[in-house]
């Protein structure tokens, strides 16, 4: 059978994608990965798309598009991110499937919905919960071929392991820099050796990670499933990352600060409204302020799912020195961090079922 698989953003194509093709390769199926234009590309999605060992396509002009999409021919489609209006073009005539972790406009068109939680089914409506996808992908990490010496910044390192997550995207992670140098150097004077590590997506070019080396940063490319368990604490922004944290047991903190909305991307016609000029940025910050309010207070995915606090929290007018003191405080407290690691753990496992088999595995089955 010939499965196309349309996708759009970094989280979608490493968390979701990279595991669902991996089992319909498994299975002996053949893939079209359709990779559909987003604002929240990095650029570099084709080429990692390429290490999947299937037929990558896009992302192409919506022009474009639509003249490419109509000539291809597939069994079914499963939609994994994106406009569910690009799944309808590729599927034409078969069957499209769609895994979301919200309610989006266009699920009606799709013969089965699948979604990861029964807090995120209650949102969609007619939704089957398989599990969590990006919880399969942090298995995948874990056979990925470690070059020696990666991890050697922790040899024979005693001190609190903190790790950083600067982004997905190249504008976002060098407004990271800033940030995490200057909390860096506070941790530094407070913790007399101490070595951070950050974290870089698949999608960072090795030019950028000659500027975080050169700063003691100890940048590291490698799957979120090897170094997060390392961790004693994750720091990071709103997003996927926050489900990885969850179901490798890992406390830290989310930073949403201030300063970082008018890098965040608004799709659709609020995208075309926020780029008029010299308006343009106030009416995108209203946007995202208006966003960030209808999340009842929280930004990380476990604090959504669990409607409580779990992982530390801070929004808005964020300092260095604020964000420094709050992981000083919580590394401090070792009974805390236990609970908070059970916590995680046990969301996690609400996504699993009896049967034992992964998200993916579900999936494929249904389909």
């Amino acid at each position: 059978m010939k499965v196309g698989v349309v996708c759009n953003a970094p989280g979608e194509l490493w968390g979701w994608a990279r595991p669902v093709v991996h089992e319909l390769k498994k299975r002996g199926h053949e893939v079209l990965l359709w990779l559909i234009k987003c604002p929240y590309a990095s650029g570099k999605e084709r080429d990692v798309a390429s290490r999947f060992g299937c037929s990558v396509a896009g992302p192409h002009n919506p022009v474009s598009a639509l003249s490419r999409i109509s000539k291809e021919k597939v069994d079914c489609v499963i939609q994994l991110g994106g406009d569910v209006f690009w799944g309808k073009q590729l599927a034409k005539k078969s069957p499209l499937f769609c895994y979301a972790y919200g309610f989006k406009s266009g699920l009606e068109k799709c013969r089965a919905v699948f979604t990861a939680y029964e807090k995120m089914r209650r949102e969609i409506g007619n939704a089957h919960v398989i599990g969590d996808l990006v919880k399969d992908a942090l298995k995948l990490d874990l056979e990925q071929e470690k070059q020696p010496g990666e991890m050697s910044v922790w040899s024979n390192y005693s001190g609190n392991r903190v790790v950083f997550l600067p982004g997905s995207r190249e504008n976002v992670r060098l407004k990271s820099f800033c940030l995490i140098q200057e909390i860096a150097k506070i941790l530094t004077q407070e913790w007399v050796g101490f070595k951070p590590v950050v974290l870089f997506p698949p999608f960072a070019n090795d030019s950028e990670l000659k500027l975080w080396k050169e700063s003691n940063l100890n940048p590291l490319r490698l799957g979120a499933g090897i170094v997060m368990p390392m961790a004693d604490y994750v720091v990071t922004q709103p997003g996927t990352n926050t489900l990885e944290m969850m179901h490798c047991g890992s406390a830290g903190l989310v930073l949403a600060p201030t300063s970082f909305l008018k890098e965040i991307p608004v799709s659709g016609i609020g995208g075309l409204i926020t780029k008029i000029p010299f308006a343009g940025i106030k009416l995108k910050e209203y946007v995202l302020r208006r966003k960030l309010s209808r999340l009842k207070g929280y930004v990380s995915w476990p604090n959504r799912l669990g409607n409580t606090s779990i992982l530390d929290e801070l929004v808005g007018d964020v300092s260095p020195h604020d964000a420094a003191r709050r992981i000083i405080e919580s590394l401090s407290d070792k009974e805390r961090l236990m609970s908070i690691k059970r916590k995680l753990l046990d969301l996690s496992s609400q996504g699993e079922h009896s049967e034992g088999k992964s998200a993916s595995e579900k999936l494929c089955d249904s389909i």
